[in-house]
């Protein structure tokens, strides 16, 4: 069966499991496909490319986890849509142009992604992401959505971490080192003295530029509910900063 056959399903059809395990299906042909249709499961099978054309506007999720696709291609994606998993396919690079802004769930796992790319990323709902790979190697947050709350990116042989534009409340899955890096990021972010640190000198000043840019404050407004300390002692407002890295400067 190189298409999916639809005659067989009802119009009135919400849920459907095409998984296979003798790679029979290879093209994604919607003309005919249940109207009703929410999910549908195509894992295990020979798709190369993600086609959207006709496709149900209400559909909310999709696995094409176990295919043959190469490129990430969201032309056409009902703007229902809230899952999608792409897990153990053959993608190289993150394509977010086109994204539904409904999307709040995403898998990328077994991949070969070499490089985490955010730029447009559009949907602010975005939950969760899997990226379980074994080829990133540098890891950015700029652009990441602020409402992500789980990362997967076990496996990956990570060297270099930038904690700027990280989200607030994240929460690394099967990472502990990670993990661990993260808190102590966190607990110094929030460990602000009342009194600030006064800037008095050009060197103080750049030590000053340096942390701000390292230590980057959540959102200013609490839209997806932070509650940190860092609300009543802002940085960029009061000079305050990590008390151990003022005194460590200090004491230099």
């Amino acid at each position: 069966m190189e298409q999916i056959n639809w005659e067989k399903y009802s119009k009135n059809t919400k849920r459907i499991d095409l998984q296979h395990d003798y790679d029979s299906i290879i093209e994604i042909n919607w003309k005919g496909c249940p109207p009703r249709l929410t999910s549908i499961n195509l894992s295990n099978n020979q798709i190369s490319k993600m086609n959207w054309e006709g496709c149900p506007p209400r559909l909310t999720s999709i696995n094409l986890n176990n295919n043959q696709i190469s490129e990430i291609n969201w032309e056409g994606c009902p703007q229902s849509l809230t899952h999608i998993y792409l897990s153990n396919n053959q993608i190289s690079e993150i394509n977010w142009k086109g994204c539904p802004q409904s999307l709040t769930h995403i898998g990328l796992s077994n991949n070969r992604i070499s490089k985490m790319n955010w730029e447009g990323c559009p949907p602010p709902g975005l939950a969760e992401i899997y990226l379980g790979n074994k080829s990133i190697t540098k890891m950015n947050w700029e652009g990441c959505p602020q409402g992500l709350t789980k990362i997967e990116l076990f496996s990956n042989p990570i060297t270099e971490m930038n904690w700027k534009y990280v989200p607030w409340n994240l929460e690394f899955i099967f990472y502990c080192d990670l993990i661990i890096k993260y808190e102590e990021y966190k607990e110094s972010r929030n460990n602000i003295p009342d009194l600030p640190y006064q800037c008095t000198t050009d060197e103080h000043k750049e030590f000053m530029n340096v942390l701000t840019h390292t230590f980057l404050l959540p959102p200013k407004e609490n839209k997806v509910g932070f509650d940190s300390s860092y609300y009543k002692f802002k940085l960029y407002e009061n000079g305050g900063i990590s008390y151990r890295d003022a005194m460590k400067e200090m004491t230099s």
